[in-house]
Formats: C-alpha cells, sequence, structure tokens
C-alpha cells in the first residue's frame, strides 16, 4: 500500500481489463496517462503529448460505445485517458470489461494557475472550475462499482518511485528494470508535456551545411505534381506532403536531418509529421514558424519510426517548400 495513493474496491489483474484515468484539466492527468502507457497499456493511437485518444473526445454516449466496442474487439487490455469523461463514465460502466479507475488529485490552487497560464480565463473562473471537477469527481466516485486508485499528482512526481510502484500494483503488471527506467524518465514536470519512450522524438534546428549527404530514402509526393522544371511543385488534392520512408519494411534511422527551402517571401507554417504505426496525426509534430531560405532539422527517434512526413504551407496552389529531403547524420 502507498503512503499517498489510496485503493478503493477490489481489484482483479487477470485480462481484458480497461483503464480509464480522469481528473480536473490541467490536474495531471497527462502524466498519469503517460505512465500508464510506459507500463504497457494500450490508450489509443494518434496520441498527442496530452496522451488524449481523439475519438474520446466527443461527449455523444453513442460514439462512445461505439469507440468501446472496436477497442473490446481489437484489444485484451486497454483505456483511455480524458478528464471529461468523469462527467458520464458511470452512465457506460457496464460496457466496460473488468474496469480500473484512475482519478488524479493535484492542488486545486496549481491546477487554476496553470488552466490561467494556457488559456484566456481568470484565475478566480479557474478556481471555480477546478473545484467543482473535484466536487463531480467525489460524486461519481461513490457511484462507481469496480476500483478506483485515487492518485495524489503533487506526490507522485514529489516521490516518483512510491508512484510508480502503486499504479503497477494497482494494474497488475509487472515491474522490469527498463519500464521502471522509462517510467522514471518520464515523470519530469519540469519538462511538462512529452513523448513516451514508445513515439520519442526530438528536433533541433541546425545548419543545413552541416549535414551535406543525401541519405536513402524513398520520397512519396501526396497529392503534390512536380512542375515542368521538376523544382517546384503544385497542389493537385488536399492534404499535400512530402513523405519518406525506407521502402523496404524497416523504421528510419535513430538520427537523421530534414532539409528544405522556403520560397515565400513571408515566415509560414510548416509541419514535419512523424509515424510510428503507419498512421500520421497532428499530435506528432514539429511546427515551426519559417522565413525565407534553407532550414534544416536534425531529428533523433527510439529508431522504431517508420515514417517522416512534411507539409508544406501553400500560396496560389502551390508548395512554398522545394528541395526537401533527408540527410545523413
Amino acid at each position: 500500500m502507498s503512503k499517498y495513493h489510496y485503493v478503493i474496491g477490489e481489484t482483479c489483474h487477470s485480462s481484458p481489463k480497461t483503464v480509464v484515468i480522469m481528473g480536473a484539466p490541467r490536474g495531471g492527468t497527462s502524466m498519469v496517462a503517460g505512465t500508464v502507457r510506459e507500463l504497457g497499456i494500450n490508450l489509443g493511437k494518434r496520441l498527442g503529448e496530452n496522451h488524449e485518444d481523439p475519438r474520446f473526445l466527443t461527449t455523444e454516449r453513442a460514439k462512445i460505445l461505439k469507440v468501446i466496442g472496436e477497442r473490446n474487439e481489437q484489444n485484451d487490455d486497454w483505456g483511455w485517458k480524458m478528464p471529461h469523461s468523469i462527467d458520464y463514465i458511470d452512465e457506460i460502466e457496464d460496457e466496460l470489461r473488468n474496469p480500473h479507475f484512475i482519478l488524479v488529485w493535484r492542488n486545486v490552487l496549481a491546477t487554476a494557475i496553470s488552466q490561467v497560464n494556457r488559456s484566456d480565463t481568470d484565475l478566480h473562473n479557474a478556481l471555480q472550475f477546478s473545484m467543482e471537477r473535484q466536487s463531480t469527481m467525489v460524486e461519481k466516485a461513490e457511484k462507481l462499482q469496480g476500483p478506483i486508485l485515487f492518485v495524489d499528482y503533487d506526490r507522485a512526481i514529489s516521490n516518483k518511485q512510491d508512484f510508480v510502484d502503486a499504479v503497477s500494483n494497482y494494474l497488475g503488471i509487472e515491474l522490469t528494470d527498463e519500464i521502471r527506467q522509462n517510467c522514471m524518465r518520464f515523470i519530469d514536470p519540469s519538462v511538462g508535456y512529452q513523448q513516451v519512450s514508445s513515439t520519442f522524438y526530438d528536433v533541433q534546428d541546425v545548419d543545413a551545411a552541416d549535414y551535406p549527404n543525401a541519405m536513402e530514402a524513398k520520397k512519396v509526393l501526396r497529392q503534390l505534381e512536380a512542375t515542368s522544371d521538376n523544382k517546384t511543385f503544385k497542389v493537385v488534392g488536399r492534404h499535400p506532403a512530402f513523405i519518406f520512408r525506407t521502402g523496404k519494411n524497416r523504421p528510419l534511422p535513430e538520427e537523421f536531418v530534414v532539409r528544405f527551402e522556403n520560397k515565400s517571401d513571408t515566415p509560414q507554417r510548416v509541419r514535419i509529421l512523424f509515424d510510428f504505426d503507419w498512421e500520421f496525426s497532428q499530435n506528432l509534430a514539429h511546427k515551426p514558424v519559417l522565413g525565407p531560405g534553407v532550414h534544416a532539422f536534425r531529428v533523433r527517434t527510439n529508431g522504431l519510426l517508420k515514417r517522416c512526413a512534411v507539409l508544406p504551407p501553400i500560396t496560389d496552389g502551390e508548395s512554398d517548400l522545394f528541395d526537401v529531403e533527408l540527410r545523413q547524420v
């Protein structure tokens, strides 16, 4: 039993199992969800650094139940993280197989200040909202039939080992040295939002001249078509992109450089997307705003990256980027 985190109800460690992580927005649920992912629980696809499954953004019960049914068919142990799920979770509990709930609690003032820093609300409204969310959590905790792990976020980040032990014991997951190290690395409040080890990437702005050699990779033009000079590209459909992969069903190198030139006269937002499961997502992307000229970014990954895409800004039906390529490190 943890000194700081509390379990009510009887847990059942056998599969299948459904883990649902809830709490107040800006209340620490992302840290908890990332830790649960490091423990090996599938929380969905196309997850960003807040570790929220986009398909649970809806509040429509029919759509939520449809996703639950599909995930039950696809997985034994799975779950999702969504703060607002606390509003309806008791109404759909019967649809969940062996549910294990995690409710995350954080200092109300810290939660409110975090909301103020990331939105246009004021402190009074943020405090009111955070207190209402916690009241809802108390109310729903009394209605739920499955076990609940109450997590103290502030204690979790100050005593990471105790927190990791508490969550792994609650979910019946055996900790290996690698899993524990991944969890401990992930829990870092000084960094803020970050990716888990399975989708890790880091991007740094570099000088393209330092990396002169092109890398062997297959470039696929998606909804782009080279013009007669074979230098610029016109748009021929929605969502144009330059997509790179090895073409041999193996991941891209752990490190490489993305290089391109921007011919626009004004600063433009460029998106560099990273695909770890054959599905691109705006949640896994580097999104710099760049002026005209040559730009290069050194990418470091976990060695599991399947594809990389560069989404160009568009002016008058033509890509503002050209000479888009990958280079060796």
